[in-house]
């Protein structure tokens, strides 16, 4: 499949992870240091009770980009759920592909997954789309849990939703959590080559399912367990939610049940009868 075929779909509301066939020499470049302060969460190297949560002390901070460590000051206590959400996304790789030949290794040091980042392959564009959701989807829970100064839940839902529900509770902030991913994941990647719009793409890829994915959570108020009136959230999806829609589009195929019109003829004069006939279609899909 050409890269050409590919390009159009990086904007697309309904992304699908793309692979990025490139030649190593034109892939090599800085993707990725980012995911060197996989570790920072667990590390005792940071000032926490800081206001500005610095940087002094832990060095794989300076894997950064300058962006993402401004991103990092301006948002008191979200560098651990960054750092957190990554180990969540490590840990949904290696789940997703424990029995395969490629179960996603990992390794001390600032090259978290190796050489393979170096190569325009499915596997790269897995590992680009799961590190995105994992930061949206903990950066988002955060955000719900008081744990980032600077957002909390997503009170925007308000008022009455349906006849027997309205709106209420604590919804996950799943609009900073994009928002914070896209500005802070993205600005790891340099450069305006193909392989760069291919991490672009795989990075909205795993935002976007994160997004997809939610899901409306209800309770019941009511006398003696009745559900006369429900109050309802939206709630994140779990990360292992998320790590399966990636690996199915990492699969490349999904089937779908169709039922078209077959065995037509035409009756003289003049119309036509058909069968209803229904068969299942393989769909493949971009990775």
């Amino acid at each position: 499949m050409g890269l050409w075929a590919l390009l159009p779909g990086w904007v697309s509301a309904t992304l699908l992870l793309a692979l990025a066939a490139l030649p190593a020499a034109l892939a090599a470049n800085s993707s990725g240091r980012w995911w060197g302060i996989v570790n920072v969460a667990s590390s005792t190297n940071l000032l926490t009770d800081s206001k500005s949560l610095q940087l002094v002390l832990e060095p794989s901070l300076q894997l950064l980009s300058r962006k993402q460590r401004r991103l990092i000051r301006q948002n008191p206590g979200i560098l651990h759920s960054v750092s957190g959400g990554l180990q969540s996304a490590v840990r949904e790789c290696k789940w997703q592909f424990r029995n395969r030949r490629w179960n996603c290794p990992t390794a001390p040091g600032p090259h978290l997954f190796g050489k393979i980042v170096n190569r325009g392959c499915r596997e790269t564009a897995f590992i680009f789309a799961i590190t995105s959701a994992g930061v949206t989807h903990s950066v988002a829970r955060s955000c719900s849990e008081g744990s980032i100064e600077s957002c909390t839940c997503d009170y925007r839902r308000r008022g009455p939703g349906g006849p027997d529900w309205h709106w209420g509770g604590c919804s996950d902030n799943i609009d900073f959590g994009r928002l914070f991913g896209r500005e802070f994941v993205d600005s790891g990647e340099k450069g305006r080559d193909l392989r760069f719009l291919m991490n672009l793409h795989n990075n909205e890829a795993g935002r976007t399912t994160v997004f997809s994915e939610m899901r409306q959570e209800c309770k019941c108020h009511g006398m003696s367990g009745s559900c006369t009136v429900r109050t309802c959230w939206m709630r994140l999806p779990t990360l292992r939610a998320v790590g399966d829609v990636l690996r199915d589009r990492f699969d490349g195929t999904r089937t779908q049940r169709v039922t078209e019109r077959c065995n037509c003829t035409f009756h003289w004069c003049c119309h036509v009868s058909c069968r209803n006939c229904t068969h299942t279609r393989v769909l493949h899909e971009c990775l």
